[in-house]
């Protein structure tokens, strides 16, 4: 087993401990939600010379663990061009807060393992980074624009990814037990 793959558990505890974006400060509200961008290579000259901007899709669960910490783990599959495509599975911390009411920015790091650039196995460390704003939308939906870095590990420097993609995100917020007032 690789030396990256045996520090995985310890990053990915790290990222749940330190807290995903969620609209706003209410602990213990879970979150589900999706996103769509525009992914960009921007990484190894093989990668960033044979790819083109293409669609990038994620989904990802999350759930505040302080009013301005929380989880999320993530799935994103981002289509880099002929052919290349990086799908990492993130565990990630979330710093947001409130600087006036319907205005939350965070900040968000994480990492996790994913398929590199023609590889069918998720045996490759990959990382996340990302920063946007969350406006929610009443108690339970939040919107907003985000830009996300991911790295990809592909096994060889020239064939590792990096993608930068702006896009905008939804996530619906809920409680899995209703407390009483």
């Amino acid at each position: 087993m690789s030396r990256r793959l045996r520090l995985f558990p310890v990053i990915s505890c790290v990222g749940i401990l330190a807290g995903a974006p969620l609209g706003y400060s209410e602990q213990g509200k879970w979150g589900i939600g999706g996103a769509i961008g525009a992914a960009s290579p921007v990484g190894s000259d093989a990668v960033r010379h044979n790819g083109t901007t293409g669609v990038a899709l994620g989904a990802h669960l999350s759930y505040e663990a302080t009013p301005q910490l929380s989880t999320e783990v993530s799935y994103d599959n981002l289509y880099l061009g002929h052919g290349q495509r990086i799908e990492p599975i993130i565990f990630s911390g979330v710093f947001h807060r409130k600087i006036e009411e319907g205005l939350d920015p965070f900040l968000q790091l994480g990492a996790g393992v994913g398929r590199g650039i023609h590889d069918a196995n998720y045996d490759h460390l990959s990382l996340k980074a990302g920063i946007g704003l969350i406006y929610p939308i009443g108690n339970s939906l939040s919107v907003g624009p985000q830009v996300i870095i991911h790295y990809a590990d592909s096994g060889a420097v020239d064939r590792s990814a990096y993608s930068l993609t702006p896009g905008i995100f939804a996530t619906y917020h809920f409680r899995l037990i209703q407390t009483q007032a």
